[in-house]
């Protein structure tokens, strides 16, 4: 049982807990346990036995805090009393975990301590472990449990002091980006100040705004110089991907200028498909533009490629309705010869494992007429086919629908 829960007046209770505090103050037998087991026994049998106490608070292990935060159940313990601490006890808890903050960032159980600290304490309280955490927190970010505690600060502390916490990643950024742990704390970096930056912005504090978005040049300068290695790298590309997603301008152009620079190479890439789909539904007009140029004549060989149907459905759901139509004519124009016979390309389309998925997009955004109708007709002459294809189930169940609907 939690020990957050609470309410029982059972008076066997109270004499348990009294019991319990006798044990925590040292009286007992001659093999009584250190002071230290006996409050993490005690913080387990508190979490697991079938009673209720809700007095228990951090004051009961003072001097202990940093040790019992180690223990699973007492860690628990302690995310749940910091959310309800009052100021008395946050202090306990501060006074305790912040000369143990090296040990507790990197434990399985201590960090979720220092992330409530963070959480709920004053601002005084972060701003101290803020600092604390500045001395290292490039190595920080690329442990398992460090990096939660960074991500938590980037998203609690100060705007300022966010923005200044960046800079400590300077010519350190693309060996942060390729680490498992420490991409993360980018990414966060990107979101959380580009948010600040918008809300100053949008409060009409223009100085501020500039004053934050400059702070990620740190982040997007390493990242415009190897741009097109980062989109295509599993753990880059997402990087790219806030960037286009949250980035104010001037970065937002920057990078998109350097991501549309390399697209070409990008639309078929296993992880750089990615990016191009967010410049798709993020990017500027001109961009998706050239996105639509680099796939005229390449529709159906785009449609059926794994990573490069991605971009072809982006752009039927993000593009403008001339973009739509000039995607959606290519297909209804184009013939290819498929299982030894000819066929319209949507027909191809729609037998094919990639492509039927494409297709079933360009039916969702085909506005009503010629196009609409040119493209259910189509379709409906090869019915009897489509019926016989594992890929195209959806489609047939749609052509139907549309047949039954004519007048």
């Amino acid at each position: 049982m939690s020990i957050s829960s609470v309410g029982s007046s059972d008076n066997s209770h109270g004499s348990t807990k009294k019991k319990h505090q006798q044990q925590w103050n040292g009286r007992g037998g001659k093999n009584r346990r250190s002071g230290e087991e006996k409050q993490l026994a005690l913080v387990h049998k508190v979490s697991t036995e079938k009673y209720e106490d809700d007095s228990m608070t951090l004051h009961d292990i003072k001097g202990r805090i940093a040790t019992v935060a180690k223990d699973q159940e007492g860690s628990r313990f302690i995310q749940e009393r910091l959310e309800l601490a009052d100021a008395s006890e946050l202090e306990s808890a501060f006074a305790e975990v912040l000369p143990a903050l090296r040990d507790l960032v990197n434990d399985v159980y201590g960090n979720f301590a220092v992330q409530g600290l963070l959480e709920f304490g004053t601002d005084a309280m972060k701003k101290e472990v803020g600092e604390n955490l500045a001395v290292d927190i490039v190595s920080l970010s690329s442990k398992a449990y460090g990096c939660r505690i960074v991500q938590k600060a980037i998203e609690t502390l100060d705007k300022n002091d966010v923005a200044s916490l960046v800079s400590s990643f300077k010519g350190q950024v693309l060996s942060c980006i390729f680490d498992l742990n420490a991409n993360h704390v980018i990414q966060k970096f990107l979101t959380v100040i580009s948010e600040h930056a918008r809300e100053a912005h949008e409060q009409g504090d223009q100085d501020l705004a500039l004053s934050l978005t400059q702070s990620l040049d740190v982040i997007v300068d390493e990242v415009i110089n190897d741009c097109e290695e980062l989109c295509k790298h599993a753990y880059g590309c997402r990087v790219v991907q806030r960037l286009v997603e949250h980035g104010l301008d001037p970065i937002q152009s920057r990078v998109l200028d350097n991501v549309i620079a390399c697209h070409e190479s990008l639309i078929d890439d296993k992880f750089g498909n990615y990016v191009i789909g967010r410049l798709i539904a993020c990017g500027r007009k001109e961009d998706r533009e050239a996105i639509v140029k680099t796939m005229s004549g390449n529709v159906l060989k785009f449609s059926k490629n794994k990573q490069a149907s991605n971009v072809v459905e982006a752009m039927l759901q993000h593009g403008d309705v001339a973009q739509r139509k000039k995607i959606l004519q290519e297909m209804l124009n184009c013939f290819c010869v498929d299982k030894e016979r000819t066929v319209s390309a949507v027909v191809s389309m729609a037998e094919d494992q990639y492509a039927n998925y494409v297709l079933k997009k360009a039916m969702d955004a085909i506005d009503q007429g010629e196009q609409r109708v040119q493209m259910f007709d189509t379709l409906a002459d090869s019915l009897a086919e489509l019926e016989e294809s594992p890929y195209a189930k959806q489609i047939v169940i749609r052509v139907k629908s549309y047949l039954q609907q004519e007048p």
